[in-house]
């Protein structure tokens, strides 16, 4: 009677655990919810400070030469350094072209409660998600732009 139920028990976990996985599969992400989760990852990591985690979001970022992984370094550190004035956050993704693994998108970012002219950003696909190519330094979106006006 034991080996019973314990078998019926197994058989139902089993059952339950390939039905979660259907269901998982079928609500494969689009290439734009990739792309968001891309850039809420990266500016999460921004807005933690984390340099090393949020140079992870671009592409080639772990076959980088040392010269280029200084010059992304430099790059996320300005971007963690414009996040002490306030979170930086995602706003809006808009006119997502993806051609084969190549995808460029205009990406709607704010500081706190400003936002910012939309940036085209560009990603690569790269072990099945999207990673950044873009390395628009945060200074060439002005601090100008991050700061309310008579501020």
């Amino acid at each position: 009677m034991k080996k019973t139920l314990l078998v019926s028990v197994l058989v139902l976990a089993l059952m339950m655990v390939s039905m979660g996985c259907e269901s998982k599969a079928d609500e494969a992400k689009t290439d734009e919810e990739m792309i968001s989760d891309t850039m809420n990852g990266f500016f999460d990591a921004v807005n933690k400070r984390n340099v090393q985690k949020a140079s992870n979001f671009f592409a080639g970022a772990s076959q980088m030469s040392q010269q280029d992984e200084e010059a992304l370094t430099r790059v996320v550190e300005a971007w963690c350094s414009t996040a002490r004035s306030g979170k930086i956050s995602l706003k809006n993704i808009e006119d997502v072209n993806i051609t084969g693994s190549m995808a460029t998108a205009t990406i709607v970012i704010s500081l706190g409660d400003v936002e910012a002219p939309p940036q085209e950003f560009e990603f690569k696909k790269e072990d099945d998600a999207w990673k950044i190519t873009s390395t628009i330094p945060c200074s060439s979106l002005g601090t100008r732009l991050w700061k309310p006006a008579g501020a």
